[in-house]
């Protein structure tokens, strides 16, 4: 893909995959892949104990989710696989 890219004129391709959830399995095999980095989208968060419905939708305070995305930022980077040294 990056070749292709190079190829067609787009400079080359920053490689993103989500990762929502504290995986060194899959970390390690996006690293031996070649990916550059890793997102998360927060699919597989832990409902906080407020929580309310409205409707069909659980809303929840924002800074529980953002006390568990930081929790996952800090689990890949101890890791130290992505992102790689590659530059697109």
């Amino acid at each position: 893909m990056r070749a292709e890219c190079k190829r067609r004129g787009l400079g080359g391709l920053y490689l993103v995959g989500c990762v929502g959830w504290q995986d060194k399995a899959a970390l390690e095999a996006m690293a031996k892949e070649g990916w550059d980095a890793s997102s998360a989208y927060g699919n597989t968060w832990s409902q906080p104990a407020k929580v309310a419905m409205v409707g069909d939708y659980a809303c929840a305070p924002y800074e529980g989710f953002v006390d568990q995305q930081e929790a996952l930022w800090k689990f890949k980077r101890q890791l130290h696989l992505l992102p790689t040294s590659r530059r697109p």
